[in-house]
Formats: C-alpha cells, structure tokens, sequence
C-alpha cells in the first residue's frame, strides 16, 4: 500500500485510488526521467548504462531497462522504478514525486473514493478470480474440437495458444458462473467477478456468464497476469457482435493496456512494435514482428506513451480499408503531442482489403511477404504531397495544413524544425513560420521532473533527416467527404494516390 501518511505541519493525504500508481508508472519512460540527470549511453537492446547518481564513480555501473521500467545500480546497489529515482534524486516522498511524474504525464491524480474498505481495495483476490476464468476458458479451449479447428485453420499453432493462453468460453450461461460457487454475499466470489465484469446481472437478476461461444484472448499485464479479455464469436449464425471485449474494472483499463505487450517485448525479432487492430493480427505476425493491438477502441495519445516508453519506434499497420485508413490518421495525430525527437514513427500501408492476418496468411513466405510491405516514415509521409506540382492556392492552403499538424508536435522539437527546413527548400526558400500551440513546461525548477519533455538519452545530433519522399503505397478507389473545403481542393490537386490522399485529408480534418 502508498505511504500517504502527511509530515508534520501538513493537512492529511487522500488515498490514492486503485491501480493508479500502476497505470502512472505504464505511461512513464523511465529512461527519459533518469536521462535528464544521467548522462545515459544505449547498451543493448532497451538497455541504457551511466555513471551512478547516487555514489561516485569513474566507470558506469549504473543500469536502465526501459522494457521493465526499472533502474539498478551494479556498484552500490540503488535500484528501483520511476517513482523511486525521483524520491532519492529530488529529495522528495512518495507522495509528491507521484504528484510530478502525473503532472510530467499529463495525468490527473486519481483518489480513492469512499471510506476505505476491504471492498473498494485493490486486492489479490481480483487478480486471481481473472487468473481462475484465464484458466477455466484455457482448458476448455483443449475439450472443444469446433474452436481448436478456429484457430489451428488459421495458422495458428499450440505452441502460440499456450504463449498467449488462447481459451473458449463454451456455449451456455453458466459455465463460468458456477466456477464461482453458489454464495452471492457481497464479498463472495461471485460477487467480486461480478464486480470485475467476469459475469454479469440482467434488469431481472439473473447472472450469467459475458463470453459464451466465443474464443477468448486474454490481456496480460506486464507482469503478465490476466486483467481482461477479448472474445469472438465462431459460429457464423450467430447475430451477436463479432468482438466483445471485457468492460473497464478496477484492475483492467482499455486506455491503458494493448494485446500482446508482455509477449513482444519478450521477442526478439525486432526492436521496434508493431501497432494493428485485431487480436488475429497479432497472432499471425507473431515469430516475423513485435505486434500489439489496441482493445476494440482507438489508438490513444496513452497507448503511445506506453509503447514508446518500452522501444524507440512505432510502425502503424492498419487494415487495407476504409476504417483502416481513418484509424491510421486518427493515430497520427494522437501520437504528435508525445513523438519525442529521439522516438520515430512510421506507417505500414496493407494491400487494399486485407489487414495483417490476410497479408501473413496468405503468404508462401511470412517474412518476405512482411518486409516486402515497405513502410514510410511519418517524415516523409507529411513531406510528400509537396513533390507533386500544385498551383499557388493550393500550395498554400497545404502550407497551412502542414503548419498544422507540425504544431501539435512537442515544443522547439529538432523534428518540428527539420521539417520545416525541408519544407523550405523543397519549395524553393518560401519561409515558413511555426507557432507551437502546446503549452511550454514550467521551467521555475531544474529537476528530473521539472524540465522533461522527452528522452534525452541518446543525444539529437544523429536523429533522422528527412529523406526525399520516394514511396506510393498500393493504389485504391477509397473515397470519402471533407470536413474542409480548403483541404477537399489542396488534395485534389496533388500527385499522390487516393489512399495517402484519404489519410491526410482525414489527419487536416477538424477533431469531432
């Protein structure tokens, strides 16, 4: 439990509320926080070494495991999480460095409301109930021919159901329900996987069980326990919803988790992750690329902070289609306010009509097929429309969607500034002017916390030039209607297909 206990002279802390501190510490890059008082130096994959801060030292013992979020010092011992290095460095307690590193994030401190209780706690007990219905719906998985023929006819094998603990949940309202027992008291554990979404009550009372008939793919956290989990139906007469995914719980929040972290970063295939849509997505890349999914919703400026905060790159692959392109450009732009001069970001285009799963499945060679599909740097991307010839009008009304999106990235970023200089001398000298709409850090306090704005470890001097644009993705006859009337007649103009046409235009559009 948090010490909340204030000093002396000081009025009483809240409690903070359950799971917070963990979710606190997902969103928080560790090596950028150590980074800014650490001279840090990349050894290893997600592995940075330094002199140790906290005794004197002339050859570096002090280690930094971005992957883990975790600091350890080989000389004197220090070792410890984010929250900790911000105790020991700035001299501050428990309770105030959560304070910097939420403000740091972006975050509101959440507390705990209510009386304190057994009941409204985090406790053990939650984890295990999920842990039990992870294992229930695993070994049900094995009884079922109907779903073990689901998965082994798409490839994937017993090898990957064990590592992501693949399930079923078998047809009926009660299966689950009654590895609960029959007591419904309020601190039953019926109750408490009622309570974690396990099961649910209808307007007459009755319980039952949420996934039935369905593949189950649980979500991990990063100590690879069960939190939640994601459920498709494989019964093609079946008028229920094809995706289901577990409702938000004390211990399981969509914003904050992905399918399939805990297994990447184990892998060694690659450095950087992969971002998809579907749970099959992640599955069928598993073995060629790190991947991860989002859980049913919208990739977030969180989801980017958590991922970053584990590898220096980010490649989006969405589907082939309509809604694939629309949640590419709704990513971009949710990734531009975190997108740290020393963090990169690229897109994967899939042929049209088929996502991952498709692309892999159909290969003769997965990894071939996979590096094939090129990928274009977010850089190059924004820089391409300008290749094509336009009129002065159109120029700059692209001018200005460009000034746009470079303005939600991170203050005075060396990005920002390569960009534009780019941009610059692609259109012969015109000068552009950049005025960054974020808000500047409080720079009152030289500290860890205080003047971070990103992950200082590596250094910027060698950080990605814009190349010249050279990659067309697959064409298509997507189409779709503008919220803007100046971007419908900047886009129309310019030399690029229609598919990166939908993407950009969607990105310029106004925020719904």
């Amino acid at each position: 439990m948090e010490p909340t206990r204030a000093p002396p002279g000081e009025p009483p802390r809240k409690p903070l509320a359950d799971d917070f501190i963990n979710r606190l510490k997902d969103v928080t890059d560790i090596v950028g926080v150590v980074g800014n008082t650490v001279n840090l130096k990349q050894s290893g994959s997600g592995r940075y070494v330094g002199l140790c801060p906290f005794h004197d030292e002339k050859t570096p013992s002090f280690s930094v495991n971005a992957s883990q979020n975790f600091y350890h010092c080989f000389g004197c011992g220090a070792s410890g999480d984010a929250i900790k290095f911000v105790t020991e460095q700035e001299g501050v307690d428990f309770y105030e460095a959560i304070h910097r590193l939420a403000q740091l994030q972006g975050m509101q401190v959440e507390y705990r409301v209510g009386p304190s209780s057994a009941k409204s706690q985090l406790k053990d007990e939650d984890y295990q109930l999920v842990q039990a219905a992870a294992n229930f719906y695993h070994e049900q998985l094995f009884k079922h021919e109907d779903a073990m023929k689901y998965f082994n006819g798409r490839g994937i094998t017993e090898e990957l159901i064990k590592e992501y603990r693949l399930g079923y949940a078998p047809p009926g309202y009660n299966n689950l329900l009654n590895q609960f027992g029959e007591d419904d008291g309020p601190d039953s554990k019926r109750a408490n996987a009622l309570r974690l979404g396990l099961i649910k009550k209808n307007e007459k009372g009755n319980v039952y069980d949420v996934f039935r008939e369905r593949v189950i793919f649980p979500i991990l956290d990063m100590r690879r326990r069960p939190i939640g989990f994601g459920g498709r139906i494989i019964n093609s007469n079946n008028q229920e919803a094809k995706y289901i995914n577990s409702s938000e719980s004390p211990i399981f929040h969509k914003q904050f988790n992905v399918f399939g972290l805990p297994q990447a970063l184990q892998s060694k295939v690659s450095k950087h992750l992969v971002v998809v849509e579907g749970y099959m997505d992640v599955l069928a890349l598993a073995g060629v690329d790190r991947a991860v999914a989002s859980l049913g919703t919208a990739f977030s400026t969180q989801h980017a902070k958590i991922l970053w905060g584990r590898s220096d790159k980010l490649i989006l692959a969405f589907d082939g289609d309509g809604a694939g392109r629309k949640a590419s450009a709704r990513a971009i732009r949710e990734c531009l306010p975190v997108l740290a001069d020393d963090k990169e970001l690229a897109l994967k285009f899939m042929p049209r009509g088929q996502d991952p799963y498709d692309l892999m499945n159909n290969a003769s060679n997965r990894e071939d097929a996979w590096r094939q599909t090129k990928e274009v740097y977010l850089e190059d991307y924004l820089l391409q429309p300008f290749t094509g010839s336009m009129d002065p009008q159109a120029q700059r009304l692209a001018i200005t969607d460009f000034t746009a999106l470079v303005d939600q990235m991170q203050p005075d970023s060396l990005r920002s500034k390569l960009l534009v200089k780019k941009l610059e001398e692609i259109l012969g000298g015109i000068k552009i002017s950049i005025t960054s709409k974020q808000p500047k850090e409080d720079q009152q306090q030289k500290s860890v916390t205080g003047n971070y704005s990103a992950n200082p470890a590596t250094g910027t001097n060698n950080r990605y030039q814009p190349r010249s644009p050279q990659y067309n993705p697959p064409g298509s006859s997507y189409q779709t209607k503008s919220t803007s009337k100046s971007t419908t007649n900047n886009l129309r103009q310019m030399q690029m297909s229609p598919e990166q046409k939908l993407i950009l235009q969607l990105m310029f559009a106004p925020t719904q």
